[in-house]
């Protein structure tokens, strides 16, 4: 049982499913009561709620990622903990992605070109992030989201953009490399 679900956090945030969970805490799929926006909510952990120092740098994380508006970050939209708002859950609240993680993804079989696409978008969403100070601690394929783009393709996102410019000169790339007579470099890097 998850005392959260159908709860508002927030007087403004209705719970609707949980999407996930982690060490400090668990990330829910809600909905904005006024504005009917649907987004994510990552609720610290009540056990970890004591940790001020813990809850301290949760607020200025939020702070710094907001910071960044890259189109590969996801954005923070709010902030709250009980001692700045009422209520008693300490959470961030974060634009809602779809699509897959990166681990399901990579799975499924990519070529070379799309998955070449996806890294030079997460460096790109790292190296925003590192110009204003943000260190990801928990990077790893299971916390970044794949999305489809629109045009059949997919894009890395902590957002939803693709790189146009990118994946046309790996298409081309990947083109090269499934005419030539060499085995192609997609399987030998475990791709399919």
């Amino acid at each position: 049982f998850d005392a959260l679900l159908g709860s508002t956090l927030g007087g403004r945030y209705e719970i609707l499913r949980r999407i996930g969970e982690g060490g400090m805490g668990a990330v829910y799929e809600a909905r904005h009561t006024v504005i009917g926006r649907k987004v994510a909510v990552k609720v610290l952990l009540e056990r970890l709620l004591e940790k001020r120092e813990l809850v301290r740098r949760l607020l200025q994380e939020a702070r710094m990622a907001s910071s960044i508006g890259h189109e590969n970050i996801v954005d923070v939209l709010d902030f709250h903990e009980p001692t700045r708002g009422g209520g008693t859950e300490t959470y961030i609240v974060m634009e809602l992605l779809g699509g897959q993680s990166l681990a399901t993804w990579g799975r499924a079989g990519v070529d070379l070109a799309r998955a070449l696409a996806v890294l030079a978008q997460i460096c790109d969403g790292l190296a925003a992030a590192h110009a204003v100070g943000v260190i990801h601690r928990d990077l790893k394929p299971d916390n970044i989201r794949i999305v489809a783009d629109g045009s059949g393709g997919h894009a890395f996102a902590e957002n939803l953009q693709q790189h146009q410019q990118n994946v046309t000169k790996l298409r081309a790339f990947e083109q090269q490399i499934r005419q030539s007579s060499a085995p192609p470099a997609d399987r030998a890097l475990g791709f399919s």
